[in-house]
């Protein structure tokens, strides 16, 4: 992938996001599959293993500080429009697989 890619997603992206801002039904992450917008279009499924990783991973470490708060706002902003990017595209969806599950090793796992 190139710069000139990334470039045209992220204008795109700004774009989209200008027209329909995404907004959170309430401002606490919740346990549903709809905040795990990019992993979930990528296993296609919010009960993969994978998501459940990343769904702990979000409630047990990021909503406990500012900076985890802070990446969660603005993964609500740009997740979906990343999402949806990925469900039209299976070339995206494989590479986004790759990794997010290498990523996901590193994760803690739920106790």
């Amino acid at each position: 992938m190139n710069s000139e890619f990334f470039t045209r997603l992220e204008k795109a992206a700004m774009e989209i996001s200008r027209k329909q801002q995404y907004q959170p039904t309430s401002n606490s992450t919740n346990n549903s599959s709809d905040s795990c917008f990019v992993v979930t279009a990528t296993y296609g499924t919010p009960y993969a293993p994978e998501v459940m990783k990343y769904r702990y991973f979000r409630d047990e470490y990021l909503t406990k500080n500012i900076l985890g708060r802070k990446f969660i706002s603005h993964y609500y902003r740009f997740g979906p429009i990343a999402a949806s990017y990925i469900k039209k595209h299976p070339n995206v969806k494989k590479v986004m697989a790759s990794i997010l599950g290498n990523l996901a090793n590193y994760l803690p796992n739920e106790k």
